[in-house]
């Protein structure tokens, strides 16, 4: 069961690391990762074809010429994606090394399922909190 992670990005370079590296530290190793970048005038593409040239073989990269929003990127990453399960991360979350095993089991579980949802912990600047926020 293959998973598609796709990330839009525009300007994060002050977090996208942290986030590429937590999709890439995976417990779960069977998935594709996609980028895409949406004209950002930062670091941020420098740091994601870094990346990229070191994981060709699970990260998709794209890079658009003009700023087109975050819903048109998702749009392109979810056109691109090969998965069975597509999971989005925003370029400045961090996952937890288990999410995706996690996202694989629940999926497993039963076909009945559309969504699934996990806690997070808050970062402020460059430090974890303790606080935890629940969506649902």
């Amino acid at each position: 069961m293959l998973i598609s992670v796709v990330m839009a990005n525009y300007n994060g370079d002050k977090y996208i690391e942290y986030a590429i590296k937590s999709v890439l530290d995976q417990e779960e190793s069977d998935f594709e990762f996609i980028i895409i970048d949406d004209a950002s005038t930062d670091k941020s593409k420098e740091i994601i074809e870094k990346y990229y040239i070191l994981d060709k073989d699970r990260i998709k990269f794209f890079s658009q010429s003009e700023n087109s929003g975050q819903g048109m990127c998702l749009n392109l990453g979810i056109s691109e994606a090969k998965g069975d399960i597509v999971c989005f991360l925003d370029s400045d979350d961090i996952w937890f090394k288990d999410k995706l095993k996690n996202v694989k089991k629940v999926f497993s579980i039963s076909s009945n399922i559309a969504f699934h949802q996990h806690n997070l912990l808050v970062m402020r600047d460059t430090e974890i909190t303790k606080k935890v926020s629940k969506k649902f």
